[in-house]
Parts: C-alpha cells; structure tokens; sequence
C-alpha cells in the first residue's frame, strides 16, 4: 500500500517539474540560480495553482538569506527584465514579460 502511494507523489512529482520547465523563464532562473549560492525555494500561490493545474503569473520563492544581489543578478542575466527592492519588507521583484518572480528572504 505504501509503495503505491510513493509511485502516485513521485507521478504528481514530475507532472509538476515538467509543468514548470515548459515556462522558459522559470526555467531560466531556475538554470541560473543554480549557479549562485544562496539556497531558494519554489513556494506559495504558484505551487498550488501548479496542483490545481492553474496559470499563474506570480511565482514566489523564498530565500535563505537576502534575496536583493540574487535578483539583481537574475535581472543582469535576463532579457527584458527589471526588478526592484522593496527593503522595509525584505523581497525583491523581477519583472519579466507579463510574468513576476517575487523573492523573499527567511526571516
């Protein structure tokens, strides 16, 4: 019984990872953030609509650490992007076409 319900979340697992590399920007800060060491965390409203099988275009994730040179990293990497820092609440905001990456750090 177990096995079974291992076997259906490693199936919801990689319908999620293939649903988020067909959006070629999320793939590209994912590519990118892999190379920067700081530890991130896909969370929030995006992850549910993703088990919902929903659209979004607000992905969040959060930061162990400050979330600020991460972004302004990303936004030197990407096309037509921009970004700004909100410091009294501790995120950032990457702006790339109609899609927003908003970071937050740990607290």
């Amino acid at each position: 019984m177990i096995e079974s319900y291992k076997f259906a979340i490693g199936i919801v697992i990689m319908n999620l990872l293939n649903h988020i590399f067909l959006n070629k920007n999320l793939k590209k800060i994912i590519e990118l953030i892999q190379g920067y060491d700081i530890e991130v965390f896909l969370i929030g409203g995006y992850v549910r609509d993703l088990i919902l099988k929903r659209e979004s275009k607000d992905i969040d994730f959060l930061t162990i650490g400050n979330p600020n040179k991460l972004v302004e990293f990303l936004s030197k990497k990407i096309k037509n992007s921009n970004y700004t820092i909100y410091k009294n609440y501790g995120t950032a905001l990457l702006k790339v076409g109609i899609y927003n990456f908003e970071f937050v750090g740990s607290r």
